[in-house]
């Protein structure tokens, strides 16, 4: 069985009950029984759905960025030590060393200055905040 694309009004569906979903799981992300909820209402394979929904995330994530970017220019920083651009992309590598620096430096005032200054490159406290959140 071939899928096919969303329609606008099965997508309005499916972001309405998305956000009904999650609104009692804020940071969180949602689970297969939110998926399977919104395969049913839609008349779709859960693969279908959770596929959709991975598309439209990663959407939502390159629009924010873009829009943080085109919004304030001067979060492009070129920092003291090597600097990084914020929004640029992180490897596995950096999601290693991120998760290795969160056990390292407890939260505090200035955690994120600390984890961002002890990453190869460094990079900025909002960004090593964004990859947390």
């Amino acid at each position: 069985m071939t899928s096919r694309e969303f329609t606008e009004s099965e997508h309005a569906v499916f972001v309405d009950a998305l956000s009904e979903a999650t609104a009692s799981i804020p940071l969180s992300r949602p689970g297969a029984e939110v998926f399977t909820n919104i395969a049913t209402k839609l008349g779709r394979p859960v693969e279908e759905v959770t596929s959709h929904a991975y598309r439209y995330f990663i959407k939502l994530q390159s629009s924010a960025l873009d829009l943080q970017t085109n919004l304030n220019p001067t979060l492009s920083l070129n920092l003291e030590g090597g600097g990084s651009q914020v929004g640029a992309a992180w490897t596995a590598e950096d999601d290693i060393q991120f998760e290795k620096l969160l056990t390292v430096h407890p939260a505090g005032e200035d955690r994120w200055d600390k984890i961002g200054s002890a990453m190869t490159p460094n990079k900025p406290p909002i960004e090593v905040r964004q990859a947390y959140s």
